[in-house]
């Protein structure tokens, strides 16, 4: 073979890494440190910059759930949760979690409340790619909150990858949590 031949290089493209090798890489500054990321099924993927209304809805559920719920949850905004995986180390923008189940490390599913994702440009990824983890990992409540459309998905009952319910909630209309059905939360 001489130096102009070429031959086709094998690759098994994407790559999966671990949730093992993500963390050292975040550790060692392979991935930048002025930006955000998470990793899914393998995939690193960048977070998105928050705007105007990514703001402005994590700020509103934040403080909507820690007035109504905090004497019994624990409100973890855009922190990672631990979802049992090798491949998946996910940043939810919001995490509820249940005071007394709380071990003081990133929380397990069966510590967690509800997730959030509030979704402007990550829309597609937060109904295709999320709701499949998040189901198949058994978080109970899972809310994508559209803030282009100002609306509230409410996905419950997960089995298998997908969750059995759906419900959509437009502006006015109050949220309830499975754990606390006497609850309304404020969201738009």
């Amino acid at each position: 073979m001489t130096l102009l031949e070429t031959r086709p290089i094998e690759l098994n493209l994407p790559y999966v890494f671990t949730v093992e090798q993500f963390l050292h890489m975040l550790e060692t500054d392979v991935l930048p440190q002025d930006q955000h990321f998470e990793l899914l099924e393998g995939v690193i993927y960048p977070l998105s910059p928050i705007f105007d209304g990514h703001y402005a809805g994590v700020t509103r559920l934040t403080n909507e759930l820690i007035f109504k719920l905090s004497s019994v949850v624990m409100v973890s905004p855009q922190n990672p949760i631990a979802i049992g995986e090798r491949f998946s180390f996910p940043q939810p923008d919001l995490t509820v979690i249940r005071r007394e189940r709380y071990t003081g490390k990133i929380p397990l599913p069966e510590e967690i409340v509800l997730v959030v994702e509030v979704s402007d440009a990550t829309l597609n990824k937060d109904r295709t790619l999320k709701t499949l983890l998040y189901a198949r990992h058994g978080i109970s409540e899972y809310w994508i909150l559209d803030v282009k459309k100002n609306q509230l998905e409410v996905y419950r009952d997960p089995h298998l990858e997908e969750y059995r319910s759906k419900k959509i909630l437009l502006e006015g209309e109050f949220a309830t949590l499975l754990e606390f059905p006497g609850v309304e939360i404020q969201w738009w």
